[in-house]
């Protein structure tokens, strides 16, 4: 019924009975719409479930494990598929190894990028575990050599509202700032960063 209340193709979800499926997670797996869209793409590309006190660690805390940048991918037909950074968290392994906004990810674990994500370079990018190091080829944004760049995932806490400043646009004064996730945490520094462009 949560998936009937919630689902955005509810009604394309095939009807299972849960007493046949051995676990929990793997029921939620199967309820998922298999259709295509008009591009020939999956419609549910984003499907996934986690246990409850890892959801709530990451809503309460903003907390979760891995390198600490968020990543973006580009798909055309007949082209090469990349992966750009979108950002990094402050002070996380990413931009301590200087992985910052624009930097284009061409291989993992010296597996290229281009063919798509296999399995084994997907799990590298996004660590279930505290303490897992990988190999990333990165370009940064602005330069055309390539750096081999191993980082270790660690405990990152978000923050959720980044790149807080006031810049003038002709005549008027423009406040700018980064905001991220919407989690219960986001709400103090949302507080903050409004009292800061206010002054």
């Amino acid at each position: 019924s949560y998936s009937d209340d919630t689902y955005l193709w509810y009604q394309e979800l095939p009807d299972i009975d849960p007493k046949t499926v051995p676990t929990t997670s793997e029921y939620f797996e199967l309820m998922k719409t298999d259709s295509l869209s008009e591009s020939g793409r999956p419609k549910d590309r984003y499907h996934y479930t986690e246990d409850t006190e890892t959801w709530n660690n990451y809503f309460e805390r903003g907390a979760n494990v891995g390198y600490g940048m968020r990543l973006a991918s580009t798909i055309e037909s007949g082209e090469p598929y990349r992966l750009f950074v979108l950002y990094s968290e402050p002070q996380s392994p990413a931009a301590i190894a200087s992985i910052e906004r624009g930097a284009e990810i061409i291989s993992v674990n010296n597996e290229a990028v281009s063919g798509g994500l296999s399995q084994s370079m997907y799990d590298s990018l996004f660590p279930e575990e505290i303490g897992e190091e990988n190999s990333f080829e990165v370009i940064p944004l602005g330069s055309e050599e390539s750096q081999e760049v191993k980082i270790t995932s660690s405990e990152i806490v978000i923050t959720p509202v980044q790149k807080v400043s006031i810049f003038e646009h002709g005549v008027a004064t423009v406040g700018y700032f980064l905001f991220n996730q919407h989690i219960a945490s986001a709400e103090k520094y949302l507080v903050q960063t409004i009292e800061v462009l206010k002054d």
